[in-house]
């Protein structure tokens, strides 16, 4: 009997050996994810809030690898539109938020900071994935002369 459950204990570990265990996405997985959820997002939010024929501006398009120390790497998407404010810009920052809110997928991702409700210039919320998913997407409303509707999403760091 304990030289069945050897070699059964042997067959399971050259199997796992032999499948590899994975600690999740490669950066070269999640660039391309981050690409396509940024975009989403971003189009979205013109969609709904952006200054009417004005189409956003993608900066980073998560397609290089950036270093981040140790050798390791992330990949960064970055785009931005202005949008038109209501009469009241923290009416508009309000509504900007719950249409934001209704888009993010909550089975993929986590509210870790909450817009500042007092501050009537500038907004922000930061969403975290969960599990596997291994993405940050920050969400800027700003007001001013021109508001703008800013994102930014970053993988976490990992090996090249």
């Amino acid at each position: 009997m304990a030289k069945r459950s050897l070699l059964t204990g042997i067959v399971l570990l050259a199997v796992a050996g032999l499948t590899g265990c994975s600690s999740g996405p490669t950066i070269s997985e999640l660039g391309p994810q981050l690409q396509q959820e940024g975009t989403q997002q971003l189009d979205a939010a013109a969609d709904y809030s952006g200054v009417d024929g004005v189409k956003p501006t993608i900066t980073e398009d998560a397609s290089k690898d950036v270093p981040c120390g140790d050798g390791k790497v992330k990949r960064v998407f970055a785009g931005s539109f202005p949008f038109e404010p209501g009469a009241s810009l923290d009416t508009t920052f309000d509504l900007a938020f719950i249409s934001l809110r209704g888009r993010i997928d909550g089975k993929r991702y986590d509210l870790v900071t909450q817009p500042d409700k007092e501050d009537l210039t500038r907004r922000e919320a930061v969403f975290a994935g969960k599990d596997d998913n291994k993405l940050t997407l920050t969400f800027v409303f700003t007001g001013g002369a021109t508001p703008t509707f800013a994102l930014r999403g970053e993988t976490a760091c990992l090996e090249a």
